[in-house]
């Protein structure tokens, strides 16, 4: 069939058309009145300020450092492009479904047999959400969101637009917070493993330099115990050999009879005798012949000699040597290192560890002044109905029944030709 014989079978079938066109207007048009009205809660939303996220950045600026992560990368646009994410995931959106217990109102609004999912699905597609285009580097290109809901009820549409806004907000914050918290706990947990090996460290040295210390005390102390076992021997041989000088004096002076000192025999005699005993006398003392004491001076010096159990008084470097070895027992440093309990005070780079730690454990996770966004415009709580348009509907039916009639008109008129053949043969 020709276009021309297509136009020419319409225009014969108008009347046709117009009637089937007619009739669905009409049925949309009443159909309206026994639609539902709608009502729609509209808000837009503005990236936040710099200062109102400045919250998400204080790991950094607090520790002036770039040890924590949690912090990098945390701008005006990613904050926001998170925060679109979340108003519109399925998360959020299920929940506001389930606290708003939307299931229970679907049935009650005369759906019984609605499912959880079907009443779910009509939920989400009552959403209407206008959002701005990003660039990949997270820049944006127009920073309005508009979020638009549709219910058959003003009230429960503005109700549902705030609730799904604040999820929205409450987990972008929540998202921001846990990535900051998990950055934290894992450098809190490198810093405190630092702090322990810089404490097992100081201890081992601290055990070393004991180890050392006590090494160094023994040898000291046994160099100075062979000092006076030495200088005990040397006077016990000098005193041995005393004894034995004077035994060998004390027998020579008997041998000449010599009971007094030589000196005092010659006091008896002339002076004359004296100057020329002089030579015995100088001769004697030059030649230390001991004999000339005489033998009683000689063996009550031997007597004493032989008596004397200790000769430690005799020794004169003992008494120094003995101070020393006193001296050894009560070494401080030593002891020192034995009685400290905390090693702490001596580890240089402690303090500095210990104040990062403690600037990770003040920060915190809760701030009422971030925003991860900025409401410019709040949900509106709606009077009027929007929908649905009546004259939207008859619009539609009757273009509708336009296409359906001319189908019907085509359809007839292929039907008639078919036949046509059949009857002439």
């Amino acid at each position: 069939m020709s276009l021309i014989e297509m136009l020419t079978v319409l225009r014969r079938g108008s009347r046709v058309i117009l009637l089937i066109a007619s009739a669905t207007a009409f049925l949309s048009f009443s159909y309206s009145f026994f639609k539902p009205a709608s009502f729609k809660s509209e808000a837009v939303f503005l990236p936040p300020g710099e200062a109102d996220i400045q919250h998400f950045k204080m790991p950094i600026s607090l520790l002036n450092s770039d040890d924590v992560r949690g912090g990098e990368g945390v701008t005006v646009d990613s904050v926001y492009a998170l925060f679109q994410r979340h108003l519109e995931s399925h998360h959020a959106r299920r929940q506001v479904f389930s606290d708003l217990k939307v299931h229970q109102r679907y049935q009650d609004e005369g759906n019984p047999d609605i499912t959880v999912e079907d009443a779910y699905a009509s939920f989400y597609d009552s959403f209407s959400l206008s959002m701005p285009e990003l660039l990949p580097e997270l820049r944006l290109v127009s920073p309005v969101v508009t979020i638009t809901v549709t219910a058959n009820d003003g009230a429960f549409a503005r109700k549902v637009g705030e609730q799904l806004s604040q999820q929205a907000i409450v987990e972008t914050t929540a998202t921001l917070f846990s990535n900051i918290k998990t950055n934290v706990v894992s450098k809190r947990e490198e810093i405190e493993s630092e702090i322990s090996a810089l404490r097992a460290g100081a201890l081992e040295a601290r055990l070393y330099e004991i180890s050392r210390l006590e090494d160094a005390e023994k040898v000291a102390i046994l160099k100075i115990k062979d000092k006076i076992k030495i200088a005990r021997l040397s006077a016990s041989r000098a005193k041995e050999n005393s004894i034995t000088a004077l035994t060998e004096s004390a027998l020579t002076a008997r041998d000449l009879n010599l009971k007094d000192p030589l000196s005092a025999k010659l006091d008896k005699i002339s002076q004359a005798d004296k100057s020329s005993a002089s030579i015995i006398t100088n001769g004697d003392a030059k030649g230390g012949s001991a004999y000339s004491r005489g033998y009683v001076a000689l063996e009550a010096e031997l007597a004493i000699l032989k008596a004397r159990e200790n000769d430690d008084p005799f020794i004169p470097s003992l008494v120094g040597l003995l101070a020393q070895l006193e001296a050894l027992s009560y070494n401080r440093a030593l002891d020192q290192l034995r009685e400290r309990v905390n090693d702490d005070p001596y580890i240089p780079s402690l303090f500095a560890k210990q104040s990062k730690l403690t600037d990770l454990n003040a920060i915190t996770y809760e701030n009422e002044s971030s925003r991860v966004v900025t409401v410019d415009r709040p949900h509106s709580l709606s009077t009027e109905p929007t929908g649905p348009s009546r004259m939207m509907m008859a619009i539609i039916g009757l273009l509708a029944g336009c296409f359906v009639g001319m189908f019907y008109v085509l359809v007839k008129h292929a039907a008639q030709d078919v036949q046509r053949p059949s009857a002439s043969v």
